[in-house]
């Protein structure tokens, strides 16, 4: 069977055809080709090697009209994010270079190109993967061409894959094996390029402390330092280089801003035009040559698809996260691969490469499971705000993201409490999508938004910070209320999905438990303080409409957490509490928690947490500001929490001890 084809654009039916050769057995990496009318026998073909955008298609296309002007194939392999997500780094599991070794065999046998070389160009993630496969195999490249690359490889004693250096406790001592054929690699003609606007770093430019300092903040930056490191080393060894380095003007990290305003076809071509160089007709393909796909009419800006069917031993493998539990595993049948579009609760499935602080993830059926290296996950992207665990921001690295919560959330740690473990590592191998290509994000599976009931008794439970006991004074009150008589709701207002809060609440004996991933949010830090008031009001709604009376509710952290405070100053969350327990770890946070609330305007009705658990403590708390404190215990108790509750409906400003509060101070000599 032979490819077959349809002309790229009316003005150039006769010059060049764009097409598609798919994988097969005999080569799993599939490739779009640029194939001019008249091929120059004795010029190399171009290999262009696609960023983590993965759109090959439109760079052989980007690159069809100056390739039939020279008579010169462009071959453009894609390597798809779930074959290939380490495609970058070369030596990864799937081992991206030995693919393109045999793409290239296969194609040399087809008849696409006639030389010994070939010239192998790389934008961004591909400029990644193109200098590391020249520096392993040297010998087959005629030119290189390293556009705007995140990062580098550096011809020195750093470490691999940031120099040469053997890692220690490494089986696989790939810095020697690039060190061995580094003078070859010297020898190559090298051009390296970016564009002139690209020196903003972001989620894709790996930074922190020690980068920096090898190779700079920014793309411009490096670019240059390892263009320069590559002379040195070459003059270091005594030997004749051909190394540049060049600007392109008026663009930024664009593959087609690049060609169309930066030149960069004629940089990566090289300027010759082709006059006076013997043109022939492209051969026939043999009968063994595979079936390919048109791309049909070229265009200069492709809207590029980036979704791939989903594999369904990869969805039959994947631990779902706590977090996902409200969308339908079968709904997910596509991947999406465009990860810097990643957006808070969109379903991201990755492969776990490192377990670090957290070895388990609670799955949606409740129960922990362990992590092992090479699990395939389903989480939620997501922020989070966690003082004694992380700090991390809804963004996703394609080499290796955060699992910032075990409930199920990744991102990107910025971060951490000194005590904690490195983050676990997961690389995200994409989006999980529907079948209409739609991500699917947890917004899209929340509970009906409903306008805020009047008729509900709402109890507000915040706390000095995490860990104070706030949790378990709504699941406290929340039984009590429930053993006098009460239909009680809990309910976790804001925060980060995880089922331990939730289960507390559905072991106390509520008779509705929800929390703000209900409302379509995995993370409530850094959300819209509206989007997570409508969440409230649409939490507290459904809690009336399961026949709840009285809604207990916690908010995260403590009174100084961003949204926690915005929120108990925004009259329509703090008005609409019924009154507010106070959860602290010891006397001295309990007296600033409290001056905190007033200053806001909320007398705390009672104070409960850890610092319940010493005597001494309540006294010196319940001295420090003149409010009662219970422990769980009373709060389990139906008739303290029956009283509590009354205290808060009444009209009283300042809480008088409740029953027993003067036994208490007795019991241990002081005075109340």
């Amino acid at each position: 069977m032979t490819l077959s084809a349809l002309p790229s654009e009316a003005g150039e039916a006769q010059n060049v055809t764009v097409l598609r050769r798919p994988a097969d057995a005999r080569v799993p990496l599939a490739c779009w080709l640029a194939m001019p009318a008249m091929i120059a026998a004795e010029r190399p073909p171009l290999v262009a090697t696609h960023g983590i955008r993965r759109d090959a298609e439109e760079q052989a296309a980007l690159l069809s009209s100056r390739a039939a002007e020279l008579g010169r194939p462009v071959i453009a392999p894609h390597f798809d994010q779930t074959s290939w997500p380490y495609y970058q780094q070369v030596v990864r599991e799937g081992r991206a270079d030995q693919a393109l070794l045999r793409l290239m065999r296969a194609l040399k046998d087809e008849g696409v190109w006639l030389t010994a070389t070939f010239d192998l160009a790389g934008f961004s993630g591909g400029g990644q993967f193109a200098h590391r496969f020249a520096m392993l195999h040297p010998e087959t490249i005629n030119r290189l061409t390293v556009v705007a690359a995140g990062w580098y490889t550096f011809p020195d004693d750093t470490l691999f894959p940031y120099g040469l250096a053997s890692r220690p406790g490494q089986t696989r001592d790939w810095g020697s094996r690039f060190a061995e054929r580094l003078d070859a690699f010297l020898q190559l003609p090298i051009t390296v390029c970016v564009g002139a606007f690209d020196n903003r770093p972001d989620r894709n430019t790996r930074s922190g402390p020690d980068i920096e300092r090898q190779q700079g903040r920014d793309r411009a930056a490096r670019a240059s330092r390892w263009a320069e490191a590559l002379r040195c080393a070459a003059r270091k060894r005594g030997l004749s280089a051909d190394i540049s380095h060049e600007i392109l003007p008026g663009c930024g990290h664009d593959f087609a801003a690049c060609v169309e305003q930066g030149g960069l076809d004629r940089l990566i071509f090289g300027a010759s035009t082709g006059a006076g160089t013997a043109l022939t007709p492209t051969p026939c393909f043999p009968s063994k040559r595979p079936p390919a796909v048109s791309c049909g009419k070229t265009v200069r800006r492709f809207q590029m698809t980036t979704t791939e069917p989903l594999k369904p031993e990869m969805l039959a493998r994947a631990k779902w996260a706590f977090s996902t539990r409200r969308v339908p595993k079968h709904q997910a049948v596509l991947i999406d691969a465009d990860l810097q579009s990643a957006a808070s609760g969109d379903l991201i499935i990755g492969e776990v490469i490192q377990i670090g602080s957290h070895k388990r993830v609670q799955l949606t059926t409740g129960r922990n499971s362990e992590l092992y290296v090479g699990d395939l996950v389903v989480l939620a992207c997501g922020d989070r705000y966690a003082p004694d665990q992380f700090e991390g921001i809804a963004e996703l690295d394609p080499e290796g993201a955060d699992m910032l919560a075990g409930g199920g959330v990744i991102g990107r740690m910025r971060h951490s409490h000194g005590r904690m473990l490195p983050p676990t590592r997961i690389v995200p191998l994409g989006r999980l999508a529907g079948q209409t290509g739609t991500v699917l994000n947890l917004g899209a599976y929340a509970l009906q938004p409903l306008t805020r009931p009047s008729a509900l008794t709402v109890i507000g439970v915040v706390g000095a910070s995490m860990n104070s006991g706030k949790t378990t004074a709504v699941a406290s009150l929340t039984h009590g209320l429930t053993r006098a008589g009460r239909r009680v709701a809990a309910i976790k207002g804001t925060g980060t999905g995880a089922f331990g809060d939730y289960n507390a609440f559905i072991d106390a004996g509520a008779a509705f438990v929800a929390d703000f991933t209900d409302a379509g949010m995995v993370s409530t830090y850094r959300q819209p303080l509206q989007r997570i008031a409508s969440g409230f009001d649409t939490l507290l709604a459904h809690a009336k409409d399961a026949d709840c009376d009285v809604a207990v509710m916690e908010l995260a952290d403590g009174v100084f957490q961003n949204e926690t405070a915005e929120l108990l100053k925004t009259p329509h969350i703090r008005e609409g509490f019924a009154g507010v327990v106070f959860a602290g770890p010891d006397a001295l946070a309990v007296a600033g928690g409290c001056a905190a609330l007033r200053g806001m305007g909320i007398e705390p009705a009672a104070v409960t947490g850890t610092v319940s658990c010493s005597p001494l403590a309540t006294l010196e708390a319940e001295a420090a500001c003149g409010i009662a404190v219970m422990t769980r215990e009373a709060l389990r108790d139906p008739q303290e929490a029956a009283a509590l509750l009354d205290h808060m409906l009444s009209d009283t400003v300042r809480m008088t001890p409740l029953p027993n509060a003067e036994k208490r101070a007795q019991g241990v000599g002081l005075a109340a």
